[in-house]
């Protein structure tokens, strides 16, 4: 059953995009499997440091509250512990605020033993300055010049929440240490390895599947996609290998936000930087979204946090299906698809294609019968296009990354 939950917050004298904010606070919501069943907003120059809300408003939730009978307020911002201890106080029910609501969805989310180590982090992170506020039961029951229960209590709580977030940092170094040797080992490959990036839920893994799906790999490869904010947590690469196409792997990893939580962006740090290892960024974009411009500028902002910006970037907007008119004049360096529909995937490939041999050089090989080891190599790194079979060896015609170009330049030969 669906926790019944009142959406709540603060429209700040100076926030002009807090109406994009609460929805995209009902979309976490959703994402986290609650139902929304009223919307508090109030208008003030800044929240209150106190209690959020100014206490006329506190008193008009009480009561909404009762007569919607929710369990739970779900606030636009991250609160402080004071903030919550006295919220919960004054509505005698379970406040969330937004960094708890994204912190639930990612520890639902979470499927391979990293992203839950970083997600446990995260929460450990988050609880951190708030164990006063979970221990402040102990404080009625003790008082006097020694350390009463609840400060006993407290110490205690934050030595056993330290010694955890330093046990997760371990076992996460070690992790990461194994993922890099991996990663190290696969460089050999001479494949390009490009990232899909984006604004969460702009349709990221859906690209993906239809890429496998036109790669015909088994239907286990396929990842999740939902039309759910985070709907992937966990990082995925798969080899994409179209008929009539170069091969490229391909990865997907968690969408950006604006104003990530610290305790996941510090938790989620190493995850997000797996884009830097990428020789091209494919940026999707969910050009349907009225917001699709603000979102995109988070993602390249975020991009530079990461230290991705130098990195090429191919501008992909998709959902065109669900455009009748675009609003936007079409940009001659961005590519336009519907990963649905399958309007655009093709001409998504052939610009792959051009990207992957732009600094290329069109050559010529002769090999002989007895140097099969260094044809078999060529192959690896060439987009061969001709081959014949002579009396003096065999003879072949294709495009080879120019970087590559000295290893086979004892082979190279005149025009067939």
């Amino acid at each position: 059953m669906r926790q019944r939950v009142l959406l709540a917050g603060i429209w700040e004298q100076e926030n002009s995009d807090f109406e994009r904010q609460m929805d995209e606070l009902r979309g976490l919501a959703d994402a986290c499997e609650m139902e929304v069943v009223d919307v508090m907003v109030q208008k003030l120059p800044r929240m209150q440091p106190a209690s959020y809300f100014g206490s006329g408003r506190l008193l008009e939730i009480k009561e909404r509250l009762a007569e919607s009978e929710a369990e739970a307020v779900v606030v636009l911002h991250e609160c402080t512990p004071s903030q919550l201890r006295n919220l919960e106080r004054s509505l005698n029910c379970r406040i969330i605020d937004r960094t708890q609501l994204i912190l639930q969805i990612f520890e639902r989310r979470a499927r391979t033993k990293e992203a839950r180590i970083q997600v446990e982090m995260a929460m450990c992170q988050y609880e951190l300055p708030r164990l006063m506020h979970a221990s402040d039961h102990w404080s009625r029951q003790a008082g006097g010049r020694n350390k009463g229960k609840g400060e006993q209590q407290l110490a205690l709580d934050k030595r056993a929440l330290q010694r955890r977030i330093t046990s997760l940092k371990r076992e996460l170094a070690g992790i990461q240490e194994k993922k890099e040797t991996q990663r190290r080992f696969g460089q050999q490959s001479p494949l390009k390895k490009i990232a899909l990036v984006g604004y969460t839920n702009a349709g990221k893994s859906t690209v993906l599947n239809h890429l496998l799906m036109l790669s015909e790999q088994a239907k286990e490869k396929q990842v999740l996609e939902q039309d759910l904010l985070f709907a992937t947590l966990d990082t995925n690469v798969r080899l994409i290998q179209v008929k009539g196409h170069t091969p490229f792997l391909l990865s997907d990893a968690v969408g950006f936000l604006e104003q990530l939580p610290k305790p996941l962006l510090a938790a989620f740090d190493a995850t997000l930087k797996e884009a830097q290892k990428a020789d091209l960024l494919l940026h999707i974009i969910d050009i349907s979204d009225p917001q699709f411009a603000i979102k995109r500028e988070v993602t390249i902002q975020t991009l530079q946090r990461i230290g991705c910006a130098q990195l090429p970037c191919m501008e992909v907007y998709n959902k065109v299906d669900l455009c009748s008119d675009l609003q936007e004049e079409k940009r001659n360096d961005a590519l336009y698809i519907s990963a649905h529909s399958e309007e655009g995937m093709r001409q998504l490939l052939t610009a792959l294609d051009a990207w992957q041999w732009e600094d290329s050089v069109a050559l010529s090989w002769r090999f002989a019968y007895d140097q099969q080891r260094e044809l078999s190599s060529l192959y690896t790194y060439a987009d061969i296009e001709t081959r014949t079979e002579k009396e003096n060896g065999i003879y072949l015609q294709g495009k080879l990354p120019s970087k590559r170009r000295s290893q086979f330049r004892g082979y190279e030969c005149e025009e067939i």
